[in-house]
């Protein structure tokens, strides 16, 4: 592109949620007026804020005002962030859940061992959609953790008991085998 101006004068940005912003800029390069547009996380924790293994960004948008032309680059903070807790446990009812995965901003995936009762996994649903704030929630039993080895899958208010290839209106009607 050649040398651009970029004016510190017109940076605007806001948090999204602790640690994590979205900035943007104006910019020109050889006479055209640009945007861009960047989400960004800091995962330091008392770390220097100048290190760069402690920030990464989403998704990186240049837009040109003109023509509304956008190019876009895309970062590791998707990956960063489904990492992030892997391994983490709950435990309910005496079974320990070891987290998986987590893909904001709402699914996860546990594993755990054993066969589980309908009133564990009820319990389980329930503990989970509260600490993680999440509408779809797969289960897999220890070691069996692959993909399309779930075998039960909680999204947005339906069941679907893969064990015994049954789907059912509610977690409530689940329980209760309706």
């Amino acid at each position: 592109m050649g040398k651009c101006d970029w004016s510190i004068y017109n940076i605007t940005g806001e948090q999204l949620s602790d640690n994590q912003f979205k900035i943007m800029e104006k910019f020109t390069c050889k006479g055209d007026e640009y945007i861009y547009k960047i989400i960004i996380k800091y995962f330091g924790d008392n770390d220097d804020w100048t290190e760069t293994k402690n920030w990464d960004y989403s998704q990186l948008t240049i837009e040109k005002v003109s023509t509304g032309e956008q190019a876009f680059y895309y970062g590791n903070l998707k990956d960063r962030e489904r990492k992030k807790d892997s391994g983490k446990t709950i435990q309910v009812d005496g079974v320990v859940f070891t987290l998986l995965e987590k893909n904001l901003p709402n699914y996860v995936s546990f594993s755990h061992k054993g066969k589980l009762s309908r009133a564990q996994i009820y319990k389980a649903i329930l503990k989970i959609k509260e600490q993680y704030n999440s509408q779809i929630i797969y289960l897999y039993r220890y070691p069996n953790s692959g993909a399309g080895e779930d075998y039960f899958c909680y999204q947005n208010g339906y069941v679907f008991d893969n064990e015994h290839n049954k789907a059912y209106n509610s977690l409530d009607d689940y329980k209760n085998n309706r």
